[in-house]
């Protein structure tokens, strides 16, 4: 009974959530009043269907965005408290996702790193895998300035995810004072 309640509310979920495709392009974005943008790293060893967050907003990451490798994604969410709740191989296939460990909070007008979502051992055939949600604020940091610097000159990048982490303001400090900003 339990088991079947479960699979009744996941479905309710999904079936309510809406697809979010990441932004490719830089440029100068205007959020909407209560909105901010999210930036999600996912490492995965096999193509997945889709990443289904819940939320103030519930989305999910289509399959076109999460193709077996290393990405980031950066989407806009309205700000509130969210969770990965799902990581569909199939349509029939999924795992779900549980724990404290696995929510972030998006903040509005910034970007809001939550960490690289790392999915691995899964497979077409059922079995075990395992997920992770890994700060690595540096290697954000780098894609952003690489790949998004407008975005990043107009909006405050940072970390959103479990825990705390002051490593973007400490880079911005440094920053600061290589230009004499800081002075």
């Amino acid at each position: 009974m339990v088991r079947l309640l479960t699979v009744v509310l996941l479905s309710l979920v999904s079936a309510c959530s809406f697809k979010a495709n990441s932004i490719k392009q830089d440029g100068h974005y205007s959020l909407a009043p209560g909105e901010g943008l999210v930036l999600i790293g996912v490492e995965t060893n096999i193509d997945l269907l889709k990443l289904t967050v819940v939320g103030e907003e519930n989305i999910f990451l289509p399959w076109e965005e999460l193709q077996q490798g290393d990405r980031y994604l950066l989407v806009e969410l309205q700000a509130g408290d969210y969770k990965f709740s799902r990581i569909s191989l199939t349509s029939t296939h999924y795992y779900s996702v549980h724990g404290a460990g696995f929510s972030f909070r998006v903040s509005p007008g910034t970007v809001n790193y939550v960490g690289d979502f790392r999915i691995q051992n899964a497979n077409w055939f059922g079995g075990p895998a395992s997920f992770s949600l890994i700060n690595q604020s540096s290697l954000a940091l780098e894609f952003m300035e690489e790949n998004f610097p407008q975005v990043m000159s107009t909006m405050p990048l940072t970390y959103a995810g479990p825990g705390t982490d002051d490593f973007f303001r400490f880079a911005q400090s440094l920053g600061a004072e290589a230009t004499g900003e800081g002075q």
